[in-house]
C-alpha cells in the first residue's frame, strides 16, 4: 500500500445550487489544503460531469430545512451528513458548499457563512453571503472559511482548558493571526482572510499543536501549517542563551512578517525567561518590548497596552537605569491609550513619562519630543484647551531651546500652540454656561426617538434625525448615539459635527452587511471616521467616561446601555416585541436583568398597544429602573395619557409628553428641556 493511499482524505463537495464558475473557484480554493494539511490528501468532487449525481444527492441533505426567512438549518444537514460518513472512505473530513443561506439552530435564525461539527469530519459551508465581492475576494473567503472549518473538524482550539481559546458561537481561538478565530461580519472575516493571506502563517502554535494530536507527524516536516510550529530552540542551552534564541526566532519570524507567530514565540520566550531569569534581564525585557511591537503590528492595541504596562513596571523597579527604553515604552503606551479612546488614561502616562523625557533630553531625542507632546493631544481630546495650552507652551519652549526657532519640530509646535489660543478664545464664553448639578440630566426630547442629554461632563446625543439641535458646548466631549440606520433614527447630517467640534465620539449600530451603506461609510471625511465606531449586538466598550455596551435588536441596529459620570442611561433603539419576535426579545434584553438603570428611553409604539404594554413590562419587570420616557410614538403624544390612564402603575416612573394630563412623574414637551435629579 502506498503513502497515498493510507494518508486520511479530505472531501470537497458541492450541491446544485453553485454555478460552475462558483465550483471552479471552490476548486482553487480547495487545492491549497495539500499545502495546510500535507499528512491528508484532497478529494476535489465539485467540477466534472462525473459529480452532478453527487451534488443532486447533496441537495437532499436541506430538504425540509429552511425557515421562514429562507435559510437552512446547517445543524441538520451536518447530523445528515454524518450519517452518510461511510460512503467516503478513509475521510478525514467532508466539506459541502452550498449557495443557500446557512443558520445554525442554536443561534436562533442567525445566519452563518458555515458550520462544522467538533472532530466530528463534517462541514458546511455558505457563499450566500459573497455576491457582491469580487472574484478574488470571494477566493480569499473562500479559502478562509474552508480552512476554518476544517479546523474544527480537526478538533482545533476544541479545547476548553487550552490558553487563548473563548467559547463564542463554539469554541474558537483568540490569538491574532490564527485562521481559527470567529469572525461575525462580511467585511471582519474579509479583513482577517487578507491579514492571514500576506502574514504566510495560517494557524497559531497552540491551534499547530491539537493538529499534530489529531495527525501525529511521522518525523518533522511531516506536520502542517508553519515552518515555525515547532520550536527551533535547543533544550540543553544554559538559560540566558536559551532566552536569546527566542529572542532571535522572534526577530526573524517579524522580519518575515510573521506577526502572528512572533508573537506566539515572544510569548513562549517571556514564560521561560520568568522562569529562570532576573525581572529585569535584558532578554526578559527585550521580549517583552517584542509582544508590543508584534501587538501594534496585528492592530492589537489592547495587548500591546499590556505587554508595555508589563515593561514599564519592569523598568520603573530600576529608574534611570535604561532611559531611552523607558521613554520609548511610555510613548508608546500613551499612544495606545489614546488610539483606544483612553484619553484620561494617556493624558496621565504621558505626563508622567514626559518628566522623565525632560531630564534626558538631547537634540537627537525623537522619541522624548514626541512624548513631550502627548500631554497636549490627550487635553485637546477632553476639551481642556488651558492645560492643553500650558502643556504645548512648555514642549515649544523645550524645543526652542535645543533645537533652534527655526527648526521644523520647533515650527509645528507653534503652530499648535497659536490653535490652543484659538481654541481658548472660542470656549471661553461657553465654559461660563452652569453645568447639570451632580447626579441630575438636563434633557430634551426629538421626534421619533430623538433624545439630548447633558451630564456634568458631556453631551449625549441620541437618534437625533430631525428638528433644531441646541447649541452645543465646545469644552466638553460630544458623544452621539445611532441606533440603527432607519430613517427615523438616522440623519447621515448628525455625522457633520464630527467636522465642526473637536471631541466627538460616534458609535453606530450597524454590522457591514449592507453594500450601498458601506460605500457610504468608505467615503466619509477622515475626522468623522476617526470618530466613528459601527457596534453589533453583544458588543462591551470601555471608556474613560465609563462604558457602552450594544444589544442586538429585534428591528434592525442595536440598543445601548451607556454609563458615565457614575449614572446608567439606556435607550432601547428599536428592541420591542414585534410580532413573532418575543422569544427574541426576551433574549435580547436578558443582559439588562438585574442592572440599575437611571434613565431609560423606551418605545411605546401605538400602532402596536397590546405589544406596547409587554414591552414596558418587560423592561421594567426585568431592570430596576429609576424613571424612562417613552418613545417611538410616530407623533401620537395623546397615547401616552390613555396608555397611563389604562395601565396607571408605570406613570410614577414615566417623564413624558403628557397632552392628556394623566398621573405620571413629569410632563414634557417636545424640543424644550427638562432636568432629572437622582
Amino acid at each position: 500500500m502506498t503513502e497515498t493511499t493510507q494518508k486520511p482524505v479530505i472531501y470537497v463537495l458541492c450541491d446544485t445550487t453553485l454555478r460552475a464558475a462558483d465550483r471552479a473557484l471552490i476548486s482553487r480554493a480547495a487545492g491549497e489544503l495539500q499545502k495546510l494539511f500535507p499528512m491528508c490528501r484532497l478529494s476535489d468532487l465539485c467540477a466534472g460531469a462525473d459529480t452532478q449525481g453527487r451534488r443532486e444527492r447533496a441537495d437532499r441533505l436541506f430538504d425540509g430545512t429552511a425557515n421562514e426567512l429562507g435559510r437552512y438549518d446547517a445543524s441538520v444537514v451536518l447530523h445528515r451528513m454524518r450519517r452518510q460518513l461511510a460512503e467516503y472512505p478513509n475521510a478525514a473530513s467532508v466539506a459541502l458548499f452550498t449557495a443557500r443561506d446557512l443558520f445554525a439552530s442554536s443561534t436562533k435564525n442567525t445566519w452563518c457563512f458555515g458550520l462544522a461539527g467538533i472532530s466530528s469530519r463534517v462541514t458546511v459551508q455558505s457563499i450566500c453571503r459573497y455576491g457582491q465581492l469580487t472574484a478574488e475576494e470571494k477566493l480569499l473567503c473562500v479559502r478562509r472559511t474552508l480552512r476554518h472549518e476544517l479546523g474544527h473538524t480537526f478538533g482545533m482550539a476544541a479545547d476548553p482548558n487550552r490558553p487563548h481559546t473563548e467559547d463564542h458561537f463554539g469554541r474558537h481561538c483568540t490569538v491574532p493571526g490564527c485562521s481559527m478565530r470567529q469572525t461575525g461580519t462580511l467585511r471582519e472575516l474579509l479583513q482577517l482572510a487578507r491579514e492571514e493571506e500576506q502574514s504566510g502563517s495560517y494557524f497559531c502554535p497552540g491551534c499547530l499543536a491539537d493538529l499534530r494530536r489529531r495527525f501525529p507527524p511521522h518525523g518533522r516536516g511531516a506536520a502542517a501549517g508553519s515552518e515555525q510550529e515547532e520550536s527551533t530552540v535547543d533544550e540543553h542551552v544554559a538559560p540566558q542563551e536559551k532566552a536569546l534564541a527566542f529572542r532571535r526566532q522572534v526577530a526573524d519570524l517579524h522580519s518575515q512578517r510573521k506577526y502572528a507567530d512572533a508573537l506566539a514565540v515572544a510569548r513562549e520566550g517571556l514564560a521561560y525567561a520568568g522562569r529562570n531569569l532576573p525581572r529585569d534581564h535584558e532578554s526578559t525585557l527585550k521580549l517583552l518590548e517584542w509582544i508590543g511591537f508584534c501587538c501594534r503590528k496585528l492592530g492589537d492595541n489592547a495587548g500591546a497596552e499590556q505587554g508595555d504596562r508589563a515593561l514599564l513596571e519592569r523598568l520603573k523597579e530600576q529608574p534611570g537605569k535604561r532611559p531611552e527604553l523607558t521613554i520609548q515604552t511610555y510613548e508608546h503606551l500613551a499612544r495606545e491609550l489614546y488610539n483606544q479612546g483612553k484619553y484620561a488614561s494617556a493624558l496621565e502616562i504621558s505626563r508622567e513619562g514626559a518628566a522623565i523625557a525632560e531630564a534626558h533630553l538631547s537634540r537627537d531625542s525623537s522619541t522624548a519630543f514626541t512624548l513631550l507632546a502627548w500631554p497636549g493631544f490627550c487635553c485637546r481630546k477632553l476639551g481642556r484647551y488651558q492645560e492643553a495650552h500650558d502643556a504645548d507652551r512648555r514642549c515649544w519652549e523645550l524645543q526652542r531651546k535645543m533645537l533652534g526657532e527655526d527648526d521644523e519640530r520647533t515650527l509645528k509646535q507653534k503652530e499648535i500652540l497659536n490653535f490652543d489660543v484659538k481654541k481658548l478664545a472660542e470656549t471661553a464664553p461657553s465654559q461660563s454656561k452652569a453645568d447639570p448639578a451632580e447626579n441630575a440630566l438636563q434633557c430634551r426630547q426629538s421626534n421619533q426617538s430623538g433624545f439630548f442629554i447633558e451630564t456634568p461632563s458631556m453631551t449625549l446625543i441620541f437618534d437625533w434625525y430631525k428638528g433644531i439641535l441646541p447649541p452645543i458646548r465646545r469644552d466638553r466631549p460630544l458623544h452621539i448615539f445611532i441606533s440603527h440606520i432607519h430613517a427615523d433614527h438616522f440623519n447621515p447630517q448628525i455625522l457633520s459635527l464630527a467636522e465642526k467640534y473637536d471631541n466627538v465620539s460616534i458609535y453606530l449600530g450597524y454590522d457591514y452587511t449592507d453594500d450601498a451603506v458601506n460605500d457610504y461609510l468608505d467615503n466619509l471625511p477622515e475626522r468623522t471616521a476617526e470618530a466613528l465606531s459601527c457596534f453589533d449586538g453583544n458588543r462591551l466598550l470601555k471608556t474613560d467616561f465609563g462604558s457602552v455596551t450594544s444589544l442586538p435588536s429585534t428591528d434592525l441596529g442595536v440598543a445601548f446601555l451607556v454609563k458615565a459620570d457614575g449614572l446608567t442611561l439606556f435607550h432601547a433603539g428599536d428592541l420591542f416585541p414585534w410580532q413573532g419576535c418575543e422569544a427574541e426579545f426576551a433574549a435580547d434584553t436578558a443582559p439588562l436583568k438585574g442592572k440599575h438603570i437611571d434613565y431609560a428611553m423606551l418605545p411605546l409604539d401605538p400602532r402596536f398597544p397590546a405589544a406596547a404594554e409587554r414591552c414596558i413590562a418587560h423592561y421594567l419587570g426585568l431592570a430596576d429602573i429609576s424613571c424612562f420616557t417613552p418613545m417611538h410614538l410616530w407623533d401620537k403624544p395623546e397615547f401616552v395619557s390613555a396608555f397611563v390612564r389604562q395601565h396607571p402603575r408605570y406613570g410614577q416612573k414615566m417623564i413624558a409628553q403628557n397632552p392628556g394630563n394623566a398621573a405620571i412623574r413629569e410632563s414634557i414637551q417636545l424640543l424644550k428641556p427638562y432636568t432629572i435629579r437622582f
